[in-house]
């Protein structure tokens, strides 16, 4: 008779914060080979072949990024001490600043589709946005 091997959950503290450093050093390998395999395109193919909107790497990067603020932000906000929250001006002037810088950086790497880079910095501009507002749900 085979016996089937169960999987026991790890409850141990310990061991899941270790997994979970092992997991942050493999996203940080992954990202580290990304932006080798990048600066080896620069040096062998035009800048504006490398820096545009059809070289999928630059989005990885992108999206990893962006879901590591995200992440670091649910873990460290809470234990931060009460702030006032912010004013709905001001994360209004924050969003619409990164509205406006996604707009150029898009339409500075797709260079003629205007349409393409007003699109992106506007979903980065709604992506500050409930950002801001993930922030203030913790500032009572």
């Amino acid at each position: 008779m085979r016996r089937s091997i169960i999987v026991k959950k790890i409850r141990d503290e310990r061991l899941i914060i270790k997994n979970l450093k092992n997991i942050r050093l493999a996203f940080v390998i992954e990202n580290v080979v990304i932006l080798i395999i990048l600066a080896i395109q620069l040096m062998n193919e035009k800048f504006t072949e490398v820096i545009s909107l059809n070289n999928p790497l630059w989005f990885v990067i992108f999206i990893g990024s962006f879901s590591l603020v995200i992440t670091s932000v649910n873990i460290s906000l809470p234990m931060e001490d009460k702030t006032q929250k912010t004013s709905f001006f001001r994360i209004l002037l924050y969003s619409l600043a990164i509205f406006i810088t996604s707009f150029l950086f898009f339409y500075l790497v797709s260079y003629k589709n205007i349409m393409i880079a007003l699109i992106c910095g506007f979903i980065m501009f709604f992506c500050a946005i409930l950002y801001q507002i993930y922030l203030n749900k913790f500032k009572y």
